[in-house]
Formats: structure tokens, C-alpha cells, sequence
């Protein structure tokens, strides 16, 4: 949405409801400069340059204010007020307040930080439980992992889905089975997040609870399964993944092509080479991808004959794909 308002500003022509993008930028407008700023700088990819003084990349009229708190954040580390601060934010009722409080206490890297978002998961508040289980994922805490497993069985499913991606963010593998576990819950959040979670344990014996959720009746924790098998690196699951090449959506053809190329199956070479006629874009480019990772010098005549595409994306990355065949 952030890029969509700064396309506007821009000139540069966007599909979809113009409503959302007058809304977002009415809310930039009468947010506090600071915020703007921060806004701005997620809309480029995080880059920006918060100097106190003149920057080369700022507007002349830019409110100096903000550039001055922004540079205080990024540079002071945080110290005992900011972590008390940050440990009362977990139980605002402004998600987004959550969130950052979340965030900072879980990068902070000092044990005060982690002993707030400890405290805040054995709160009576799904929503505060929710925040900590974020932290402590980003944390990557360890000592946490134990109470991680028993949010897994939260009544609350959005309290359960952020506990199965915390055990996830730790890549440990003694958290397979509870993963597993939660890859049936009934909640169709609750089994993606555990899905990519058992994906990122790089544990091979994973993969029979991963592929099972390819039957899942949920499209997202169908596609995320197919991504989980190709991080799993495991080519047994290959052949599960190929059938979604036909898949009716372009989005699971998209994600079975890239798992294919991941995995690297030379056996579906001729699979991969029909769907360069796919009539979405999207999924010839994919197509071309998956090629270019096979390097099987076959590939080079049918990704020659898009060089004249309609679309431009699938043109570049013809061309890409043959000067590394």
C-alpha cells in the first residue's frame, strides 16, 4: 500500500481502486512527521538517510524534527527507561504500537528486553501473548522454546500461529513433532505458519508432515507446503510438487516451478518446458527460472523463442536464462 501512495505521488500509473491510495496518503498527511518519514522509508525498501543535518537524498522542506529522532533511534542503544517503555507498549491497544514494541525488545540483544517479552507471553491477553511470541521469535530465543510449545495449543489461533513461527524462526529440531502437530490444526493460519516452520528446520524427516499438507484444502497451506519441500531440499518431494504444475491457479503453478528448479529435477524437465505457454506471465517467467537452474542446454531453444514475449518481464529473463545456458 506504502508503494502504491508513493507511486501516486510519482505519476507512475497503478491498477486497482485509486480509493485506497487517497486514503493512505489523507492518513500520511495528518500523521505526525516522524511517522511520515519512517512511512517513506518503508515505501523505499528501508533505505533512506536520517542525518540531523542537511542530506543529500532529503527534501529541502523536510521537517528537521524527525530526521533528528530518527537518527536518535538508529544510533542510541536502548537503555533501561526505553526497555520499560517498550515492555508497558506490548499491551497497547494499537496493533501497530505492538508491533514495534515487539520488534525493538527482540533486537534489543540484552536480557532485561527478553525478561519483558518473557513476562508479557504469560499474560491472560491473546493479543500481548501474541506481540511477545513475536519478539522472542526475532530474539530467536532459546530459553523460550518450552512455553513457545504450549502457545502452540492456544485457544486464541492467532496466539498459536505466532508460536509456531517463533519455534520455526530457531530452526531447532527437537520441535519437529509439535510442529507436526500443529500442521493439523484446525485453523488454516495455525497449519501454514507450522508448515514453513517444519520447512525451516532443514530436517528431512519433516518432509512426510509437509507433503501431507499438499491435500490441504487451504490454497495458501498448499503453497506453502510446496515451498517448504523445496527448503527441505529433500528430491523424494519432488514428484509430489510436480502435479501442481497444472494447477488452476497461477500462483501454485508459480511456487511448484521455483520448488522444481530448488530442488533441481532434471526428471521434469519436459513438465517444466510446457508451462513456457502458460498464459500467465507470471508463470512463463517462473518457467524460464526453473530452466536457467536446471542448465540442461535443451532448455536454450524453447526459452529463445519468448525473447519476443508480450511481456517485458518474461523477455528480460529470457535473455538472462540464455547467456547463463
Amino acid at each position: 500500500m506504502l508503494f502504491i501512495a508513493m507511486s501516486a505521488l510519482l505519476g507512475i500509473p497503478q491498477a486497482g481502486d485509486s480509493s485506497a491510495t487517497a486514503e493512505l496518503l489523507r492518513a500520511l498527511e495528518t500523521s505526525p512527521p516522524v511517522v511520515c518519514e519512517l512511512a517513506a522509508d518503508r515505501a523505499g525498501g528501508n533505505w533512506g538517510w536520517h542525518s540531523a543535518g542537511e542530506s543529500v537524498n532529503g527534501l529541502h522542506d523536510r521537517d528537521p524534527r524527525a530526521a533528528r529522532l530518527l537518527t536518535a533511534w538508529e544510533d542510541a542503544p536502548l537503555d533501561g527507561g526505553d526497555i520499560a517503555l517498550l515492555g508497558a507498549a506490548l499491551g497497547s491497544p494499537n496493533a501497530c504500537v505492538r508491533r514495534v514494541a515487539a520488534l525493538w525488545l527482540g533486537r534489543a540483544g540484552r536480557d532485561e528486553a527478553l525478561e519483558r517479552l518473557r513476562a508479557a507471553l504469560r499474560s491472560s491477553e491473546p493479543a500481548v501473548r501474541e506481540a511477545a511470541l513475536l519478539g522472542l521469535g526475532h530474539a530467536e530465543d532459546a530459553e523460550s522454546a518450552p512455553a513457545m510449545v504450549v502457545a502452540l495449543k492456544a485457544p486464541d489461533p492467532f496466539v498459536a500461529r505466532m508460536a509456531a513461527w517463533a519455534l520455526g524462526s530457531l530452526e531447532d529440531r527437537r520441535y519437529r513433532e509439535a510442529l507436526t502437530g500443529a500442521a493439523g490444526h484446525a485453523d488454516a493460519g495455525v497449519r501454514r505458519s507450522a508448515v514453513w516452520a517444519l520447512g525451516n528446520l532443514e530436517d528431512r524427516a519433516a518432509l512426510p508432515a509437509v507433503v501431507a499438507r499438499l491435500e490441504d484444502r487451504d490454497g495458501d497451506v498448499r503453497r506453502e507446503a510446496i515451498e517448504s519441500v523445496a527448503r527441505l531440499e529433500d528430491k523424494r518431494g519432488a514428484s509430489a510438487v510436480a502435479r501442481f504444475l497444472t494447477d488452476p491457479e497461477p500462483e501454485t503453478r508459480v511456487a511448484a516451478l521455483e520448488a522444481l528448479g530448488q530442488l533441481e529435477r532434471h526428471d521434469a524437465f519436459d513438465a517444466v518446458v510446457a508451462r513456457l505457454k502458460d498464459r500467465s506471465s507470471r508463470v512463463r517467467r517462473a518457467a524460464i527460472e526453473a530452466l536457467g537452474k536446471l542448465q540442461d542446454g535443451r532448455a536454450a531453444g524453447p526459452i529463445a523463442a519468448l525473447i519476443e514475449d508480450s511481456d517485458r518481464e518474461v523477455k528480460l529473463a529470457a535473455i538472462e536464462a540464455l547467456g547463463s545456458l
